[in-house]
């Protein structure tokens, strides 16, 4: 009963920091020419993975406004989705971001250059918008779109005919943008393949080093050290990390909504009190990318796909269930081909205990694919969004 009161404080205060923040008149600046609007949804991991863009045309002196949702609608994902959804507002404001709720009606009296907006979201623009932005650009914002693979319909529901003339264009890695094609040839003339945004914020992050938490740095000293993405730890692989050994640690960073549930964090913590297990609730996986010597994910999973740019080994784990329920066969894909993968727990360990004898090598053919859907990685994606849509500008 406690937990719930507290939850409902916390969600109460959070639900008025978010208030506070975005619920304010829009003035024009008139001294501003050409402005960027910013049509965002409710998750904080798709927020974060279109800022670095945003940082971006706000570093070159864009009046960038970024429009979030009803406050309603970002704390019902939950208090952790909101918690990171007001740290990444604050960070914007800080740079020079404007942030309004899609409810201020002031911001649809202004004309735009450009209204950048999540792919799968293409569909769903408010028409007020569409009228008064000069272009409209759906952007990727995971690595590979995971849900098509077991959800029916999924495809042509995102890149359906209405969302491809809603957009006039769609950003996206070389790689997706030839795996769109592959079912629908239409959309090559929509397509910009420059890579993605989260690219340029992984790109960086793993050039320098993050800072490590000091109870981690204990934690890991003098050990090899592995990523694990899984939606839950099999019983075999706690017992593999039951003991504080010297040699292995096991970091587990569960899926973000993993842990909107307080019995479920509870459990969480309880695992990392037991086992030898770190448990990642940070904000991002760029440290855990950093001080891990290899990988163990879900499959068809966009944290597997950008673990791939470290250039360390990955194990898929999959269940055969998961495999005979696709609707999109995912082992036919350059990606599933670029690493290890089974649907044996006790595999998992022996591909650990095989990286820990120095035994396990990426094959000359994991190579080929891993080269093939790791293209656009040099930290440039967002100066080659800029770029393209500066000299459209200069050319009309």
């Amino acid at each position: 009963m406690e937990c719930c009161i507290e939850l409902e404080q916390k969600e109460k205060s959070i639900l008025q920091t978010i208030q506070k923040t975005l619920n304010k008149h829009y003035v024009k600046l008139q001294e501003q020419s050409d402005k960027i609007i910013f049509y965002l949804p409710p998750y904080f991991y798709f927020i974060d993975s279109i800022s670095s863009l945003i940082f971006r045309y706000i570093q070159l002196g864009k009046e960038c406004i970024i429009v979030l949702p009803s406050e309603e609608a970002i704390v019902s994902i939950g208090l952790r989705n909101a918690e990171h959804v007001v740290k990444i507002i604050k960070e914007l404001e800080i740079m020079g971001g404007r942030c309004y709720t899609v409810n201020e009606q002031s911001i649809y009296e202004n004309e735009y250059e450009i209204c950048f907006l999540c792919s799968e979201y293409s569909d769903r623009i408010p028409t007020s918008l569409r009228s008064i932005a000069r272009y409209v650009v759906a952007l990727q914002v995971t690595a590979i779109y995971t849900h098509m693979y077991q959800i029916k319909g999924r495809f042509e529901d995102v890149f359906s005919e209405n969302a491809r003339h809603m957009i006039d264009y769609l950003v996206v890695s070389d790689f997706i943008g030839n795996w769109i094609c592959k079912r629908d040839q239409r959309w090559k003339e929509k397509l910009l393949c420059f890579g993605y945004p989260k690219l340029d914020t992984l790109y960086f992050s793993l050039k320098n080093e993050c800072e490590i938490p000091k109870k981690w740095q204990d934690r890991i000293s003098g050990k090899k050290v592995y990523l694990f993405t899984t939606n839950n730890l099999e019983p075999t692989w706690l017992d593999f990390f039951a003991d504080k050994d010297d040699a292995r640690i096991a970091i587990w960073r569960p899926h973000p909504h993993g842990l909107n549930d307080v019995e479920r964090q509870k459990k969480v913590a309880a695992i990392s009190e037991r086992y030898n297990i770190i448990i990642d609730d940070t904000e991002s996986y760029y440290l855990s990318f950093q001080i891990s010597d290899a990988l163990i994910a879900q499959t068809h999973s966009s944290v597997m796909m950008n673990y791939l740019y470290t250039g360390k080994p990955i194990c898929l784990y999959e269940r055969d269930e998961l495999y005979k329920t696709a609707v999109i066969n995912y082992r036919k894909e350059p990606w599933y081909k670029s690493a290890f993968s089974t649907s044996n727990a006790r595999e998992v360990l022996e591909f650990i205990r095989r990286i820990e004898c120095n035994e396990f090598v990426v094959t000359k053919e994991q190579e080929v694919y891993r080269k093939y859907v790791t293209s656009n990685f040099d930290g440039k994606v967002c100066d080659r969004v800029y770029n393209f849509f500066e000299m459209k500008k200069y050319r009309n």
